[in-house]
């Protein structure tokens, strides 16, 4: 099973119900990145038991960091990712946990 796969698998055990002809599409869909958090155990917005996730946003008051669920931020992850050339597969490589590989 390739990792983009076992991500896709991840997210369905997490409640995504969603179904695509393209395997690329489903990294556009927010419900998908929710759902695969929800699998993995991912941060959310207001919990306070698990590492901060942020981003800083420029405004009237000058830099601020405000909280975002993890989700969102891995989301991004993976745009940065391939904004610098990278692939889907390669970015979910060092996202889903080697066992999580192997299942």
């Amino acid at each position: 099973m390739t990792t983009l796969q076992k991500a896709i698998e991840k997210a369905i055990e997490g409640g995504f119900k969603g179904l695509r002809a393209n395997k690329y599409e489903y990294f556009l869909d927010p419900l998908f990145w929710q759902s695969l958090g929800k699998a993995m155990g991912w941060k959310e917005k207001g919990d306070t038991s698990k590492p901060f996730f942020g981003k800083i946003q420029t405004g009237d008051v000058g830099l601020q960091i405000i909280q975002v669920e993890e989700y969102l931020y891995q989301w991004h992850r993976l745009i940065d990712h391939l904004a610098k050339g990278g692939t889907a597969e390669s970015f979910f490589e060092t996202l889903i946990p080697p066992e999580e590989k192997l299942k």
